[in-house]
This record gives structure tokens, C-alpha cells and sequence, in this order.
């Protein structure tokens, strides 16, 4: 027997509703509604993992197929732009592997968010020195407000509580 209380918090914690007008014994049931929107937001939350993994994945191979480019980005005073580039395309690789896998998700999700921070100067200096790019300069620009966009993103599929619900446990006995 369990313990009084266990079962109503168990489905409480699954967002399970008492519905008496379709059930007159007033057994809980699944809000089917609710059931279906979980699965729509897992779907979302699995093609977005996946295409956030390819991007950094194939964004740090770039870094070695083009680190001449990748070194020209680096703004002055920062120290070896070689081993920076060198740095953040394995630190993009293994992060974009690393949401590709489940348990590796939550802190490769960290480093992620930690990379862009960290190359944030990069990108101001490239929207500030345009000249030097073959790059539009509305492009550089336009291109400052998505990081922040792409850290949100890497936060949702990798570190955002509510992906745990999707997860549904065995009820107790």
C-alpha cells in the first residue's frame, strides 16, 4: 500500500485533471489535450536538438576548413587567434555532439551558451570592421541580436526544466 497522498502528488506532477463530467467514478484521467500539446512540444524540442547539434557540428569543421577567415575575426589584443579558432571548433564540435546526446545534453547545453558568450566579441568586432569582410555590414549587424536567439535556443532543447515532463514515470501501485 502506499503511502496517503503519493498517488495525488504523482499525478499532479504529470498536469493530470480530475474529470468528473466524462468520468462519473471521478478517476483521474489524461487531459488528452494537454497529452497531445507535451508530444507537439517534444517533437519541436527533438528537431530543434538535432538542428542546433548539425549546425555547431558542421560550424566547427568550418573553423577547420577555413581558419584563415576564422582568424581575420578574432579582434585585435586577443592572444594566439590560431588556438582560439583551434578552441572554440572543437568546443563547437563536441557541444553539437554532446545535444545529440541525452546525457551529455545538459552540460554540453552549458559550454554552448559559454562559447557564444565568449565569441560575442568576435561578432561585434566583425558588424564594427565590415571593411575588412567580404561580408554586407546589415548582415554583421543583423547578425548580433541572433546570438542571444541561439542561446535561448540551446537553453530550450538542453537545459529548460520543462523537458523533464515529458518524461512520464509509472504510476505507483
Amino acid at each position: 500500500m502506499n503511502p496517503p497522498g503519493e498517488r495525488e502528488r504523482f499525478y499532479a506532477a504529470l498536469d493530470l485533471q480530475l474529470d468528473s463530467e466524462h468520468n462519473p467514478r471521478g478517476e483521474r484521467v489524461m487531459n488528452m489535450e494537454r497529452l497531445k500539446s507535451i508530444q507537439h512540444v517534444g517533437s519541436r524540442r527533438i528537431i530543434l536538438c538535432w538542428l542546433a547539434g548539425l549546425l555547431f557540428i558542421f560550424a566547427g569543421i568550418n573553423h577547420f576548413l577555413k581558419p584563415e577567415f576564422y582568424e581575420r575575426i578574432v579582434p585585435p589584443g586577443f592572444p594566439s587567434p590560431r588556438i582560439l579558432i583551434i578552441a572554440s571548433a572543437i568546443a563547437e564540435i563536441a557541444g553539437g555532439l554532446g545535444l545529440l546526446i541525452r546525457p551529455l545534453r545538459a552540460v554540453a547545453g552549458w559550454g554552448l551558451i559559454a562559447l557564444l558568450v565568449a565569441v560575442f566579441p568576435a561578432n561585434i568586432y566583425m558588424a564594427l570592421r565590415s571593411d575588412r569582410f567580404e561580408i554586407s555590414p546589415w548582415i554583421l549587424w543583423a547578425r548580433l541580436p541572433l546570438q542571444p536567439v541561439l542561446m535561448i535556443c540551446v537553453w530550450w532543447v538542453a537545459l529548460c526544466r520543462s523537458q523533464r515532463s515529458l518524461t512520464v514515470p509509472n504510476p505507483p501501485h
